[in-house]
């Protein structure tokens, strides 16, 4: 399916001011089941060149504004081509593998009734995590 997009905001600032800065993430990536075929990110009718990625691979522009204003108008625009891949996603590109995710933190840990349920998925606090392996976790040390 042949998409056409267009996704606007406009920043409005009262008082106006001197200096703004924006950094978005607006632009797609493309993966087996989505082809970009082209894409711009304009503000105020100019272009903004992406400026890199960020950590977790998202395509990031920056816009900076110096000189009084009042107001930023961003508008990110392309087509991309969709095929239907039954919900599965494939061939995205993604800098941690899947057990990045599962590592036990402060603020992720299992509650009591959770955990005998979880158990087999949760690492023992530990544990290292093993980001070679793929497949459901083993039992007992890594190696």
């Amino acid at each position: 399916m042949h998409l056409s997009i267009t996704h606007e905001t406009t920043y409005r600032y009262d008082p106006a001011v001197t200096y703004s800065i924006q950094s978005m993430r607006l632009a797609p990536r493309g993966y087996d089941g989505l082809s970009v075929q082209n894409w711009q990110v304009t503000s105020n009718g100019r272009f903004v060149t992406a400026a890199g990625e960020d950590g977790f691979g998202n395509i990031v522009h920056t816009l900076t504004n110096t000189g009084d204003h009042d107001q930023v108008h961003i508008q990110a625009r392309g087509e991309v081509l969709t095929s239907d891949t039954n919900g599965v996603v494939k061939g995205l590109r993604e800098p941690f593998r899947p057990l990045f995710y599962r590592r036990t933190t402060p603020l992720r840990k299992a509650q009591k009734p959770a955990s005998g349920r979880a158990s087999r998925f949760i690492s023992p606090p530990n544990r290292k995590i093993d980001t070679e392996r793929r497949g459901p976790p083993r039992s007992g040390p890594l190696q």
